[in-house]
């Protein structure tokens, strides 16, 4: 398992996922989380698929330290938008995300398979194996948002 876990951050923006559990004093324990599945509400607990150093896979939980996030940091920028059909055969519309810089879509491992500079409201995922993916939009002002989508 490849890919990278990570974390938005105001301050720091994309962050590594266990370069910020270091940062901030959690032991991951010899653990690279590199797929994170589900975050709470408050963004302080996070739960995915990761490595450990025997290169076995391995389920992580991460709790972050109280004081590290604020729950307006998470909430303040959160993008109203659609994606759909879902699942998606060749075109995935994007609605209500306003205008669009550019757009990222990741399979289940964190690895990029597709980015975009110009984005309308649409993303040709046509050339996409069958499978689970993420799309991330950024919308102006560094502003972004993730949706998970199926591609049939």
């Amino acid at each position: 398992m490849t890919g990278e876990g990570f974390i938005w951050t105001q301050a720091g923006g994309r962050v590594n996922l266990n370069d910020y559990a270091t940062s901030v004093g959690v032991n991951t324990q010899g653990v690279t989380m590199s797929l994170p599945l589900a975050i709470s509400e408050d963004g302080k607990k996070i739960a995915g698929i990761g490595m450990n150093s025997a290169s076995q896979t391995v389920a992580f939980y991460l709790q972050l330290p109280d004081e590290i996030l604020a729950t307006n940091e998470i909430v303040k920028n959160k993008i109203n938008a659609s994606v759909y059909p879902n699942p998606v055969k060749d075109i995935l519309y994007i609605k209500g995300a306003g205008k669009i810089e550019k757009a990222e879509v990741y399979n289940m491992v964190g690895q990029k398979v597709i980015s975009l500079n110009s984005v309308q409201d649409k993303v040709d995922v046509a050339s996409l194996s069958k499978g689970n993916y993420v799309l991330q939009i950024f919308v102006k002002g560094e502003v972004s948002q993730s949706y998970k989508f199926i591609k049939e």
